[in-house]
């Protein structure tokens, strides 16, 4: 008699565990891992830009000159024959860029962000409450970096060129049972320059930048 009542407090033990680990589950996902996903989303997304950021400030202290991008080239009536890419000033730009942006993407990574535990109260009032919590993330992938450019009517016979970077960077954080991937991309202005004569609608001769460069005035 006194073993079946052990058995039988043993089994509701165990059922109760069971609902107290399921129910800890399904708040979990349903409500726990939403919130946690979409915080990372937001930092990954502000440290993503910050990094691309940083890497164009960086590069932009060493001085982009438009003219040591592009070479204007006119005929015998002063007019606008030819807009010709440097390709090998624009790769070594590009690998730059690249190159600045993962090694602060490293560092940052290193750190990672804080998701405040508050925030699992769904109260507003508790969101920058109770302990921190630790996400450290990773470059998902490599960076990328093209090239486009834009023209701007500036006046009677005038037109702005404006010269472009834009930056994609993937960045992840590993979860319990998947890892959540953000791709970020800060499009960025090299440089520019007032160009006066009229602009032909096709003029670019380039090698490897054929492929990177919409150089058609708008």
């Amino acid at each position: 008699m006194k073993n079946k009542c052990v058995k039988r407090v043993i089994r509701w033990i165990i059922g109760i565990l069971l609902i107290i680990i399921t129910m800890l589950v399904v708040v979990y996902f349903a409500v726990i891992n939403p919130i946690i996903i979409e915080s990372t989303r937001l930092n990954l997304n502000q440290i993503g830009k910050k990094a691309i950021n940083q890497s164009f400030i960086s590069l932009n202290d060493e001085r982009v000159v438009y003219n040591d991008l592009i070479k204007i080239s006119y005929d015998d009536n002063n007019r606008i024959s030819l807009i010709q890419v440097n390709s090998y000033q624009a790769n070594a730009i590009s690998h730059e860029l690249i190159h600045k942006t993962e090694a602060i993407i490293t560092e940052m990574g290193r750190v990672g962000f804080y998701v405040n535990a508050g925030i699992f109260s769904l109260l507003p009032i508790f969101s920058g409450s109770g302990h921190n919590i630790n996400l450290r993330f990773n470059q998902i992938g490599a960076v990328s970096c093209d090239f486009s450019s834009k023209f701007e009517a500036a006046g009677v016979n005038q037109n702005i060129h404006k010269l472009y970077a834009m930056i994609k960077v993937s960045l992840g954080v590993a979860f319990p049972f998947h890892t959540e991937v953000v791709n970020i991309e800060q499009n960025v202005i090299l440089c520019e320059n007032i160009i006066i004569g009229d602009i032909p609608n096709t003029y670019l001769q380039s090698t490897e930048l054929d492929s990177l460069l919409n150089l058609v005035p708008t």
